[in-house]
């Protein structure tokens, strides 16, 4: 290495150098950079003249590899794709003498890549010659980061570019002017402008702001860089005959020197509008359906134990809305004692079944401390694990109701009591009629037999008549009996076995007093053999007497028959009652 002493001569490399010069190589030695100084000389040619024993810890070349042949020590270290554009920049700085700077790759001692720059300012030398002074120094930390800066300001773009809205920076500078320093691709559909126009002139933003709307607008961006504090703002845009309802978001931060930015989005909420209109169209929809419904509505919550409740609701329950607590227990406390056990057993049915809904019927104490019946009807809502998480539904006034089966009970009360006594009047009276009835029967049968061989057949038939009718008033009176069993509960089948035959004929001879001296004749149609049957005997008889009397009243001439039949093989015997009378229609 070599040096220039004080008088300007060269110092061969191996000469013992000066005292002063041993310090200047020690600190440069010291530095962490290279500095190097190169001479060119009035052909053209370069020479390395200085180099600092940090080029050997930075670039892995030694001192007088350099000196030697500098082009080839910087070849063997500096990145290929580096090496030939950092020496073809070294020509024109020259012929223009000016300041020479080029950054590159380089690989020292086989490490890993790592970035440096070099620079150098030309000065003339004593003896004539060009003489670039200049230092190398490591860069690769500055070069990540602005490798790391790039590719998060690209991913910002991306990001600004792709988003469904606009991004946009303002600043403003100590002196109140305003700037846009950034605005993303968005601005160019959302908004109808050009980010090139939003740089020069950021008003060209508020634009297609609704007139309504640009005012307050303006005053929130004011107000915020004023106060330094962000807003949250909704306005109406139209862009090519579409208006639509976007919110700008703003955050305010300072930045040295008195700077503040203000860093925004604005996002179209046209959709979240259109929702929110038309969420409450319905809701309003709905209110006019609760308050005109006579039905409350009531809301429970089983977690939080909080209860709401509808206008028509405080109105079913006597007292204004939201004067009382709304809460649970608050209600719990107005049940009627007889009823609050149901009202628990219902509400833990609703908790515990995963299927069950809650219904409770009730009296309710209201302001005047009057009772009023109310119908609870509500579906239970649960989570995946089935536990109730809350109840909603509705409440009814049922005071009608109730009042409406209380006086339902009360009538029914009485006519099982009228229905008692018409019973026991009928009772009593039937036996009243059978003390006579049973004399007339009595002397009937006495003269019957006094006097039957000295009547004649006629008078003794009529006398037989009257014995025989006397007895089937007996047995009405005791149908009338039976009548008072059967509301008693109390009616019993005899069943027995008897001659239908003897029935049908007797039948006959109870009514035939009803044709004498008409023109309808009477008769009975049974085999002589008696026809064994199963039955009560009074009961059959007296739906003959029934059927028989019908048939007599309808028919004004010809016959009336009650025939009996055996019936054959399987066939069970048959009774029937035939008649030349008008009949009975087919559809009746």
């Amino acid at each position: 290495m070599s040096s220039p002493e004080a008088d300007g001569r060269p110092t061969p490399l191996d000469a013992p150098a000066p005292a002063w010069l041993r310090d200047v190589d020690a600190m440069a030695a010291n530095l962490p950079a290279v500095l190097y100084q190169f001479a060119v000389a009035a052909d053209g040619a370069m020479a390395m003249t200085f180099v600092s024993g940090a080029i050997v810890e930075l670039l892995g070349i030694r001192p007088e590899d350099a000196h030697a042949d500098w082009v080839a020590a910087m070849t063997s270290t500096v990145h290929p794709d580096d090496a030939s554009a950092v020496l073809a920049s070294i020509p024109p700085a020259v012929s223009a003498r000016r300041e020479w700077s080029a950054e590159f790759r380089a690989r020292p001692r086989g490490t890993e890549v790592r970035w440096f720059r070099a620079t150098g300012r030309p000065r003339a030398g004593d003896d004539g010659t060009l003489v670039y002074d200049g230092i190398i120094v490591d860069v690769t930390r500055e070069q990540r980061e602005a490798a790391a800066r790039a590719e998060s300001e690209a991913r910002l773009r991306c990001l600004a570019a792709n988003m469904p809205g606009v991004m946009y920076q303002w600043r403003q500078e100590p002196d109140g002017r305003r700037w846009c320093s950034f605005v993303s691709d968005g601005a160019r559909t959302l908004l109808g402008v050009e980010p090139e126009a939003v740089y020069l002139d950021p008003g060209v933003l508020h634009e297609t702001v609704h007139d309504d709307d640009r005012l307050p607008l303006v005053e929130a961006i004011d107000a915020a860089f004023a106060e330094r504090r962000g807003f949250v703002v909704e306005f109406r845009t139209m862009v090519r005959g579409t208006m639509r309802w976007l919110r700008v978001l703003a955050t305010v931060r300072e930045e040295g020197e008195g700077t503040t930015v203000l860093d925004a989005v604005i996002v179209d909420v046209s959709a979240e509008r259109a929702v929110a209109r038309r969420l409450a169209e319905s809701e309003r929809r709905l209110q006019a359906a609760v308050d005109g419904a006579r039905d409350g509505i009531w809301d429970l919550d089983l977690v939080a134990d909080r209860a709401w409740a509808s206008a028509q609701a405080w109105h079913l329950v006597g007292h204004m809305p939201h004067s009382l607590a709304v809460s649970p227990a608050s209600w719990r406390d107005r049940v009627h004692p007889d009823d609050a056990p149901r009202w628990r057993a219902a509400l833990a049915a609703a908790r515990r079944d995963p299927h069950g809904d809650l219904h409770f019927e009730g009296r309710l104490r209201d302001a005047l401390g009057r009772w009023r019946w109310l119908e609870l009807r509500g579906r239970v809502l649960r989570d995946a694990d089935g536990t109730a998480l809350r109840a909603s539904g509705t409440v009814t006034d049922i005071g009608a109701r109730k009042a409406a089966e209380a006086a339902l009970t009360e009538a029914r009360a009485q006519a099982e009591a009228a229905s008692g006594a018409k019973s026991r009047f009928l009772a009593q009276m039937s036996h009243e009629l059978r003390t006579p009835l049973n004399s007339i029967i009595g002397f009937a049968r006495v003269l019957v037999l006094r006097l039957g061989a000295t009547l004649g057949e006629r008078d003794r038939t009529f006398l037989e008549r009257i014995h025989s009718n006397g007895e089937q008033l007996l047995g009405l009176i005791d149908e009338i009996l039976d009548v008072t069993k059967v509301e008693a509960g109390r009616v019993a089948v005899e069943r027995r076995r008897v001659d239908l035959g003897t029935i049908a004929r007797d039948v006959a001879a109870q009514l035939e007093g009803r044709v004498v001296g008409g023109e309808v004749v009477l008769a009975a149609d049974a085999p002589e053999a008696p026809v064994w049957w199963e039955t009560d005997a009074a009961r059959l008889r007296q739906v003959l007497i029934n059927l028989v009397g019908n048939a007599i009243k309808f028919t004004e001439r010809g016959a009336v028959c009650v025939e009996v039949r055996a019936g054959a093989g399987d066939e069970g015997p048959s009774i029937a009652v035939h008649d030349t009378g008008i009949g009975i229609p087919a559809d009746r």
